[in-house]
């Protein structure tokens, strides 16, 4: 599923033709699979309004899961029982969504609110986003979601990042700078300068792990 002309489309790896997804004209964007494959979740602007919207494949069914201000950088828990994503403000917050009953869970704040993606660990007891620290470059972070933890910094760059990801099996990190793809191992964090290297000179608007963390 990929987003173009301000629409989600649905095509197969085998090479088969790019279909649109769901009728209307609203505009579509930010899609993400649940861990399962199973549902869709993705933004759904129109009239001047936005709303965080699931759909299953199974059942065809679609339903909102929350409405109100922008929108950015949605992810799925782990286990598929909550959304993660950014939610404007001043300043913008970091937000969990339980799927079963709805409610909301603030998890922090932050400065970044495009391109800022914040994800859970494969555990789902930690969670990473990127900020921006006084005078210094976009930093990612990890907030460990108990015991009131401080968040800790896992890059310490001289130059910017975009949309950084964690692999799901916590191995690697992936980050944009302009259209360029790098990637760094973890382990030596915070992750700086000498541990990164270039993937690929062009990155597109966006991009994905797969989920055995082999491939961007």
């Amino acid at each position: 599923v990929f987003g173009a002309a301000s629409y989600l489309w649905l095509q197969t790896l085998d090479g088969g033709e790019a279909e649109r997804l769901f009728e209307g004209s609203a505009f579509e964007r930010a899609p993400a699979f649940s861990p399962d494959g199973r549902q869709l979740a993705f933004v759904h602007g129109a009239y001047g309004k936005e709303e965080v919207r699931v759909f299953d494949f199974e059942n065809r069914q679609m339903r909102t899961l929350a409405s109100g201000p922008t929108n950015w950088g949605l992810s799925w828990s782990p286990d598929g029982q909550r959304l993660v994503f950014v939610e404007r403000g001043a300043p913008a917050r970091v937000v969990a969504v339980n799927l079963n009953d709805g409610k909301k869970e603030k998890l922090t704040e932050t400065r970044r609110l495009r391109n800022g993606r914040p994800h859970l660990s494969a555990d789902g007891q930690s969670l990473y986003f990127s900020d921006r620290p006084p005078g210094g470059f976009l930093t990612l972070y990890r907030l460990r979601l108990t015991d009131k933890a401080q968040r800790e910094p896992v890059t310490q760059l001289t130059r910017h990042l975009n949309a950084a990801l964690v692999s799901p099996d916590g191995k690697w990190l992936a980050f944009q700078r302009n259209s360029e793809l790098w990637v760094a191992p973890l382990g030596n964090e915070p992750v700086r300068e000498e541990h990164i290297r270039q993937l690929s000179a062009e990155g597109g608007d966006t991009f994905a792990f797969t989920p055995d963390s082999s491939a961007l």
